[in-house]
């Protein structure tokens, strides 16, 4: 966790200062917590963003796609760098998202690559989540 928010951090600060040259794309949860959302609301996006997601996404990216890339291509790297970007597809956040989601998808492949398990890249999932859901949350008042 120490080094993903080490390689998160200049991550966010150069995403900030180019975000305004691309295009954004929308994405539910964003908008979720922009509309000002009712507490149920608010729980089941925590729920499935916190829990469910993390859980569904590390047995399907990093359970099932990087190892079958890793023994397809015969190479960790190849695996690690095409089951990002299967990763990064699914999340509609656009260019920034996609800068934003492969460092975290290539520490949740090494995080299963070296525990020849995901469910440590389960619980960072959902650390990371939780972060930035609460950021989201939090922030919409802030910023």
């Amino acid at each position: 966790i120490g080094a993903y928010g080490c390689l998160m951090l200049p991550m966010l600060l150069i995403i900030t200062m180019v975000q305004p040259y691309f295009p954004t794309a929308s994405h539910p949860a964003s908008d979720l917590l922009k509309s000002n959302p009712t507490a149920a609301e608010v729980g089941m996006l925590f729920l499935l963003a916190v829990v469910i997601a993390p859980i569904w996404e590390e047995i399907v990216f990093r359970g099932i796609v990087f190892p079958a890339l890793t023994r397809l291509t015969n190479s960790v790297g190849w695996g690690m760098v095409l089951s990002t970007l299967c990763f990064t597809a699914i999340h509609p956040q656009g260019p920034i998202g996609i800068l934003l989601l492969s460092p975290i998808s290539m520490v949740l492949c090494y995080l299963a690559y070296r525990t020849k398990s995901i469910v440590p890249g389960m619980i960072v999932h959902a650390i990371n989540n939780s972060v930035v859901l609460t950021i989201g949350l939090v922030g919409k008042d802030f910023f």
